[in-house]
Parts: structure tokens; C-alpha cells; sequence
């Protein structure tokens, strides 16, 4: 579903076919605990980023800023949920275990400090050939490109990054040599693999608009509850995909000891608020 906004629902068709305007709450009444908590969770990491000493030092830098994209895709996470939009929010969660399976990585390293560099690095190369598709992008369609950045971004790919390059002009698929699957692979945790497997299966569909993401609209019907079940099927779907996101975000946080620590009685209390809510509409409870 996905459609409704905050104000009123539509309810079920009336005698002369027409469907009758039901009163019903918001997604963000319905789910106010929930949308509480997540900002909660947003400002204690916040609060983090502004008060974590020697934040100008290489290696505090990169945990914070880590920390810093998780805390902004868990919020924009809440942005869609707040309208009932659980499908295009899974695109969210899915970057949440792309970037937590990465620092997993580094933290396994032996040198931690050089893994970090080469993340990095494979970061700025990737900012360079974005750049590079931009300008042609731009002189492909007629618009006035500066020529000398542009020839200064082909020095720079064609100099800067050789431990990348691979033959016939084409670059490394990720700074690991290894793909999503395999990092999820290599992670300690016990569900990891199962986590890939939803991300990159099931919920895959709704991050690519695929046929699966649409198809089900033209066979969606209302049951014997009607409106009202609908609207608690997709809670349920919101529930769900909050508590991985959370859970995620909190498992990134404790990946991270170049930041101020994540106090684990803190962490426990968001999980067991997660589970209450998770339990209040029937949906899957937060993992720890």
C-alpha cells in the first residue's frame, strides 16, 4: 500500500460503488512510539557527533562520519515510515547492512588504520568517476563543461588510484575485493546471511521498483476487515523494517571506538521498545 497520507484514510467502496472517507489516525499517531523512538535514538547520536574530542583526527573522523550517514539514513528511514511508505524505506535499511558489513570488515582487519585509508580512498575514487560522468554527461547534452577540470579528473583516475584499475579501462567492483554477500559472509553474527537474504531477496524488489514492487496493487483486495486490516498488515511491514533499521544503526554505533560508546543498558532499552511495539501490531520482534 504505501499511499495514505497523515490526516484521513479511505475506507471500503459504499452501496453506490464510490469509496466512503473513513476517519482513521495517521500513520503517525498509529505508530507514534515508534516514530519517538527513532528520533530519541537520532539525537543521542547526534549528540555524539558534537561532542566526541579530537573529532579533527583521521581516524575519530572517519568513525563519526561513519556514524553520521547511519544516523541520516535511519532518519530518513522515519521520514518515509511517517507516511506509510515501509516499501521505499527498505532502500534505506538495505544501505544500513551495506555499511555495517564494511566496518565489520575493517574492524576484522589486523591494521584497522590502513583498511580505513583504502575504504577511503576507494571513496574518493568513486566521488572522481561521478564527477567524470557528470562532465560528459553535461557535454553529451549541450550544456558548457570547464574543460580543464575535466582533464585534470582524467589525470587524477588515470594516476591516483592504480591499485583499482583493472584491465580494458574498468575499475574495482568495491575497496574489499569482496561483494555484499561475501562480507555478509564473513560477519561474526549469527544472522547476518539471513539479513542479506531479506535485503537482497524479498525486499530487493521494493529498492528496484521491480515487477514484484508493482504486480501486487493489481491484485490487492480487501478482506473481511477491511480497510482497517489493510492498515494494520502495512504497520505491521513499517514495525518490521524500523526495528532492522534500529538494529542495524545500533550494531554500526558499536563498530565504531574512535566514538563516544554507546552505553549498552541504552541499547538494550531501545531493543526492548522495539519489541513492545513489534508486539502491540503482531510484527516480527527487534533482534538483538
Amino acid at each position: 500500500m504505501g499511499e495514505h497520507g497523515d490526516s484521513e484514510e479511505r475506507g471500503e467502496g459504499s452501496e453506490h460503488g464510490f469509496a466512503e472517507q473513513v476517519e482513521l489516525p495517521g500513520p503517525k499517531k498509529r505508530l507514534g512510539a515508534l516514530f519517538d523512538l527513532l528520533e530519541e535514538i537520532a539525537l543521542a547520536g547526534e549528540a555524539v557527533l558534537v561532542g566526541t574530542p579530537n573529532a579533527i583526527e583521521p581516524p575519530v573522523r572517519f568513525d563519526l562520519s561513519v556514524l553520521m550517514r547511519a544516523l541520516n539514513t535511519l532518519k530518513g528511514v522515519r521520514i518515509l515510515l511517517e507516511s506509510s511508505h515501509w516499501e521505499l524505506a527498505s532502500a534505506g535499511a538495505r544501505q544500513l547492512f551495506e555499511l555495517l558489513v564494511n566496518i565489520e570488515y575493517i574492524g576484522a582487519k589486523s591494521d584497522r588504520e590502513k583498511a580505513t585509508l583504502r575504504y577511503a580512498k576507494f571513496g574518493l575514487l568513486q566521488i572522481a568517476l561521478h564527477e567524470l560522468k557528470s562532465i560528459e554527461y553535461d557535454e553529451k547534452t549541450g550544456r558548457t563543461i570547464d574543460k580543464v577540470r575535466k582533464a585534470n579528473v582524467e589525470k587524477l583516475l588515470d594516476q591516483g588510484f592504480r591499485e583499482f584499475s583493472k584491465p580494458k579501462g574498468r575499475w574495482a567492483a568495491s575497496w574489499s575485493g569482496k561483494n555484499t554477500w561475501q562480507l555478509s559472509k564473513l560477519s561474526k553474527h549469527s544472522l547476518r546471511q539471513d539479513q542479506y537474504r531479506l535485503l537482497f531477496g524479498p525486499w530487493s524488489e521494493q529498492t528496484h521498483g521491480s515487477p514484484g514492487a508493482v504486480i501486487p496493487n493489481l491484485f490487492e483486495q480487501l478482506g473481511e476487515d477491511g480497510f482497517e486490516g489493510a492498515i494494520r498488515k502495512e504497520d505491521r511491514e513499517s514495525v518490521e523494517l524500523a526495528s532492522l533499521a534500529v538494529s542495524l544503526t545500533i550494531e554500526i554505533w558499536q563498530q565504531l571506538p574512535n566514538a563516544a560508546p554507546l552505553d549498552p543498558a541504552t541499547a538494550a532499552n531501545w531493543l526492548a521498545q522495539l519489541r513492545a511495539i513489534a508486539e502491540s501490531v503482531g510484527a516480527p520482534p527487534a533482534s538483538d
